[in-house]
């Protein structure tokens, strides 16, 4: 069992997307540095220091699919970007593996133009997991005596196998499965934020 850890810079909705019966995780930073979290492996997202590395999510990842097969697979129709109801609009499912014709990105709200769709397929992978913890706007601090590596710029591996295990126990013994917040920037293009503004771009790809 490993955790990767990492910093959520915008918490959107949509990566991860909380919503439905599975998160997943199919456009950002892990996904970007081509990580190889396999069945029963943990990813995490955490604050900035500045918000004290407050837990935003934790997901235990039941598979690692390829886009074109997220695509295509009908149990995952309701993570394609619609309209209505706003959840929908941070939809992650819109990359198309065409025969002879390579990827088409359909409409989405985050996710768009040839650049996007160049970094989102280079590494096309998506983590899926029924068995997560999602707090978004409600994120946590995690106990004094857990100590992950948290912080940095992209994913990080290097963690005690004490303190995953302890990390594990905690989340398990303390905390419900399942959403337990909306996103802290839920903004207008997924809905409504909060705050009732949108969170400023502090990066090239703001929703990651």
């Amino acid at each position: 069992m490993k955790l990767y850890t990492y910093i959520v810079t915008h918490d959107t909705g949509f990566a991860p997307n909380p919503f439905g019966e599975y998160c997943t995780l199919a456009n950002c930073t892990p996904n970007h540095m081509g990580i190889r979290a396999d069945a029963d492996d943990w990813i995490c997202g955490f604050s900035g220091k500045a918000d004290g590395h407050r837990l935003v999510y934790a997901l235990q990842v039941d598979e690692r699919i390829r886009q074109d097969e997220y695509f295509r697979d009908s149990r995952f129709e309701d993570k394609k970007p619609a309209d209505d109801p706003p959840e929908r609009r941070c939809g992650d499912n819109f990359y198309e593996l065409r025969e002879g014709k390579g990827w088409k990105q359909h409409r989405n709200h985050y996710h768009k133009g040839d650049e996007h769709l160049k970094q989102d397929t280079r590494s096309p992978y998506v983590f899926v997991g029924k068995r997560f913890w999602y707090f978004g706007a409600e994120r946590i601090h995690l106990p004094a005596d857990i100590r992950l590596n948290v912080g940095g710029r992209g994913v990080r591996l290097s963690h005690r196998e004490r303190s995953v295990e302890r990390f594990v126990r905690w989340l398990e013994g303390n905390h419900r499965p399942g959403r337990h917040g909306m996103p802290l920037h839920f903004d207008a293009g997924c809905g409504q934020s909060p705050k009732g503004k949108k969170p400023k771009p502090r990066s090239k790809h703001p929703t990651c």
